[in-house]
């Protein structure tokens, strides 16, 4: 029986060898990923073999079809979003849970945020911008001409287009407004209020209002200030780099003359 085992180290030091059925070579079989083992097909029979993936069947006509009209279907859906079209409306419209609605802006939201940097990395800033610009319309659910009173604070949506509707359009035009003015644009969203509603929910509404308005020019001059501060200190970078041309441009000249 020892001759009989030294004969089958030494055939195994030749023809190294893991055997799925000896249960002495399973314990010192070493512990790799499935993908990365490799054995003999005289050791391992076929339906002990690697694991292989299934080829990618192609899909029939019908299912192809299918798939393009669905993703056409939730472009059309999207393209309505990007067009200041409510979200009832186009949930009423295409038979679209609000929610998926919202999912779907979302994803198109940072989709465009991901492609609009690439292109900004590899120096596409014209395509990035383009990208840029369709991106805060599908969050923000406003044009491009409106999506700027969108970084005033408490202004989203549906107050930027009513400040814009009212002609003030820029940040200047609502840190320019008084309080009174910005509260009457923000009360013709309030059905209450514009329907001269009684009792607390009026006063109510009208506090929540005043207060908004309040914010909403308090936070428009904040950014013109900021936006002042920005300016001045860019204008003494400029005037500083001008100051030191000038001085070696004087410099030079001193050195012609000698």
């Amino acid at each position: 029986e020892e001759e009989e085992e030294e004969e089958e180290e030494e055939e195994n030091k030749n023809h190294p060898t893991f055997t799925v059925s000896d249960t002495s070579n399973e314990r010192r079989r070493p512990s790799l990923p499935s993908t990365l083992t490799k054995s003999s097909s005289s050791s391992l029979s076929s339906s002990s073999s690697l694991p292989v993936p299934p080829p990618v069947l192609p899909r029939s006509p019908v299912e192809e079809n299918e798939r393009v009209a669905k993703h056409f279907f939730v472009a059309m859906a999207l393209d309505k979003l990007a067009k200041e079209v409510p979200v009832e409306v186009v949930s009423d419209l295409f038979d679209l849970n609000r929610g998926f609605l919202e999912l779907l802006r979302d994803q198109a939201g940072k989709h465009l945020q991901m492609v609009s940097a690439f292109c900004e990395r590899i120096g596409f800033r014209d395509l990035g911008g383009l990208l840029s610009s369709l991106q805060t319309r599908i969050w923000l659910d406003v044009r491009d001409d409106v999506a700027a009173l969108t970084e005033i604070p408490y202004v989203k949506g549906s107050r930027a287009r009513l400040l814009f509707r009212a002609k003030l359009r820029t940040v200047e035009d609502v840190a320019a407004a008084s309080v009174d003015q910005i509260y009457e644009i923000l009360a013709q969203a309030s059905p209450s209020l514009a329907g001269g509603g009684r009792g607390g929910v009026k006063g109510q509404d009208r506090g929540v209002l005043i207060r908004a308005a309040k914010g909403i020019k308090n936070g428009a001059i904040q950014i013109l200030t900021k936006r002042i501060r920005e300016w001045d200190e860019q204008a003494d970078k400029v005037e500083s780099v001008v100051r030191e041309r000038q001085r070696q441009e004087g410099k030079e000249n001193e050195k012609i003359d000698d």
